[in-house]
């Protein structure tokens, strides 16, 4: 005998024509396992009300599905819901579900209200149109640490994730992480769009690019620096100048070159001293068996070096 579907038009119907019923769990070893099921084939367990039994495979609305709670025993009521039937087939369809006694609706107008509860895991959304406001809320526990996702995805890469306001975008955590797998970049802009700061990167190097023709490359080798304006390196008490004429450090306590074993030597001070040096040996005289001598004899020699003296002194580097 091959199976058939029964046509009823009301005729012969064998429930009312709507009625108010709850949500029951048939059995509770398998609750788990019941509810998976539903949520699959959108269809539950009722008690259909005053005068009805249970009455199982009930299809339900999508958006009563979401909103529906089970008991946690089968003895227990879960959420009451709405029912109407369906005369193609006589069955039961749930459309809606009936708040509970104790819940107070506090919305307004433009104003909406989604949320899932089990136990102390909360997750909600709340949309205000009136004041322009859309709030995302997931509260949970220890063991099952709050978490929310969005993701964007096409298969060939190209998939974009765009978060915008003509205001501020803050982000708030103890811990704030951004991971990018092939390049990056994080750019400053103008009101048209014209690119002020850009830091950029990629697996060979890093850059950073300004609007004073400012760059400084980062790579395996070396880094590179390359700038139009003056550059002041301060740490402390020193200070490094760069400027496109000299470069100036200044430091309260010591300047070593390499190891720094030896001190330096004043170019001004050691040319004052060199100069009086050849003065004293251009008028050097002995005492003879006959007298005092004479100035020495290559006093000529002397003289020349003495006009050599400024030669010592680099017209680049100065040093106190």
């Amino acid at each position: 005998m091959k199976g058939s579907i029964e046509i009823n038009r009301g005729a012969k119907p064998t429930v009312g024509q709507s009625g108010v019923g709850f949500i029951v769990v048939p059995d509770d070893d398998t609750r788990q396992d019941y509810i998976d099921t539903c949520y699959r084939t959108m269809t539950v367990t009722m008690n259909g009300g005053y005068g009805y039994g249970y009455i199982s495979n009930v299809k339900i609305l999508e958006e009563a599905l979401q909103k529906i709670k089970f008991p946690l025993k089968s003895t227990e009521r879960g959420t009451a819901v709405f029912w109407v039937r369906e005369n193609f087939t006589n069955r039961p369809i749930i459309i809606g579900v009936i708040p509970a006694g104790d819940y107070t609706n506090l919305l307004s107008e433009g104003q909406g209200h989604y949320v899932q509860q089990v136990g102390e895991r909360v997750v909600e959304i709340f949309e205000d149109a009136t004041n322009g406001v859309l709030n995302i809320s997931v509260v949970s526990d220890t063991e099952h640490p709050a978490k929310i996702r969005i993701k964007a995805s096409s298969g060939n890469t190209e998939s974009v994730l765009e978060v915008e306001s003509d205001g501020m975008v803050r982000a708030l955590g103890n811990q704030v992480e951004a991971i990018a797998r092939q390049d990056f970049k994080i750019a400053l802009k103008n009101l048209v769009d014209e690119e002020l700061i850009s830091f950029s990167g990629d697996a060979e190097k890093a850059e950073y690019k300004d609007q004073f023709n400012t760059q400084i490359t980062l790579n395996e080798k070396n880094v590179n620096l390359s700038t139009e304006i003056d550059v002041n390196i301060t740490a402390k008490d020193s200070v490094v100048n760069l400027s496109s004429k000299e470069v100036n450090i200044k430091t309260d306590d010591k300047l070593n070159l390499d190891s720094g074993k030896e001190p330096m030597v004043l170019g001004d001070t050691l040319k004052g001293i060199l100069n009086d040096l050849c003065s004293a040996l251009q008028k050097m005289t002995v005492m003879t068996p006959v007298g005092p001598s004479s100035v020495p004899v290559n006093v000529s020699e002397f003289a020349t070096i003495q006009s050599k003296l400024q030669n010592i002194l680099s017209k680049k580097s100065n040093l106190d």
